[in-house]
């Protein structure tokens, strides 16, 4: 009987300990990521802080005329879905 005390009293001892180690270890865990979280922060604000965002150049009227050109074409002619077979593959469309 003594010895069933002893026994679970260190098997109860053992369970406490690595509870209590469990416990500590997803405390620490827990301080780090906040640590990670506040470092990730202070890296992002760094750096969009010291993006050169004002030397910007302005765009010139050549590169604005392309741009509505290319727009226009894109308004003409949309986007067409292309059928695939069961295989996945492409195929091609039938003259109309």
């Amino acid at each position: 009987m003594e010895t069933l005390l002893i026994a679970g009293a260190c098997v109860l001892a053992v369970f406490l300990g690595f509870l209590l180690h469990l416990r500590w270890s997803i405390q620490f865990i827990a301080e780090q990521f906040l640590i990670l979280d506040e470092k990730i922060a202070q890296a992002l604000k760094n750096t969009i802080e010291n993006l050169p965002i004002g030397d910007v150049e302005p765009v010139n009227p050549m590169q604005m005329m392309l741009m509505q050109i290319i727009q226009d074409n894109m308004a003409k002619n949309p986007a067409k879905l292309v059928e695939r077979d069961d295989k996945g593959l492409f195929t091609a469309k039938d003259p109309e």
